[in-house]
């Protein structure tokens, strides 16, 4: 064993642990040296302590406008560190900097890692996100150039559900206005009514009323269609529901 490859998880090595070791040389260990200082080694790992260690460094990526950055992996003092930039749709990568200077204008840019440091990569700002949720997962995201319109659909399906409307608060009090123009990023709140079973209607409530979809029994030649079901009133019979 020549080299070995330690993970920052590693909270403590036992006794004898590389005790007949004796060409280890190299130690890499995914995190900082200070994190390395806190692992417990036991007696008799000679080779160990006295193997050169290699520290994980520290590249962290920050974005300034509308788009995503990311490393390609880990890197230790030597590597050849890769790091892609990926601007939205409708925006441009302007570069990445280091300490306010620009280094590369390239979105994949590749540098000898030395030490730790910090990448910022900037893009244009010129769009917003309109994103559309059913309060629990996002549904649909677009992207629009700022002060335009957003393209609102006439409805998003959600299976066992009927579609209500848009809003602009989670409480669903304020319909959308879809003439509206967008200068920021923005949620557009999706509200449903799960698709009920009563009696062999289907209904759904809405606002404390019922809406009868359609009546799942067959061959009948009188159907009396209830006041009220689950406790509301019904008060719409959808088409087609007969």
């Amino acid at each position: 064993l020549t080299d070995i490859t330690i993970g920052s998880g590693i909270k403590s090595i036992g006794s004898y642990t590389f005790y007949g070791c004796a060409g280890l040389s190299d130690v890499f260990f995914s995190g900082s040296e200070d994190l390395w200082k806190n692992v417990s080694i036991g007696s008799n790992n000679g080779y160990l302590t006295n193997a050169k260690k290699h520290y994980v460094i520290d590249l962290t990526i920050i974005t300034n406008g509308n788009g995503t950055a990311n490393k390609m992996g880990t890197y230790y003092p030597g590597d050849l560190a890769t790091v892609i930039a990926v601007p939205y749709e409708g925006e441009e990568f302007l570069g990445w900097y280091v300490e306010g200077a620009l280094v590369s204008e390239d979105k994949e840019y590749s540098f000898e890692a030395q030490s730790d440091v910090q990448l910022q990569a900037k893009f244009t700002d010129n769009t917003c996100s309109v994103s559309f949720t059913d309060g629990i997962d996002v549904l649909q995201i677009t992207r629009i150039l700022k002060g335009t319109c957003a393209e609102i659909p006439d409805e998003i399906k959600k299976d066992g559900y009927i579609f209500i409307g848009f809003y602009t608060d989670e409480n669903y009090d304020t319909p959308i206005n879809k003439n509206e123009t967008y200068n920021s990023d923005t949620t557009i709140y999706v509200k449903y009514s799960p698709i009920q079973r009563s009696d062999d209607f289907l209904w759904y409530e809405n606002n404390g009323a019922v809406s009868i979809i359609s009546y799942e029994s067959n061959g009948i030649s009188e159907l009396i269609v209830p006041c009220s079901l689950g406790g509301y009133p019904v008060e719409r019979i959808e088409t087609n529901a007969f």
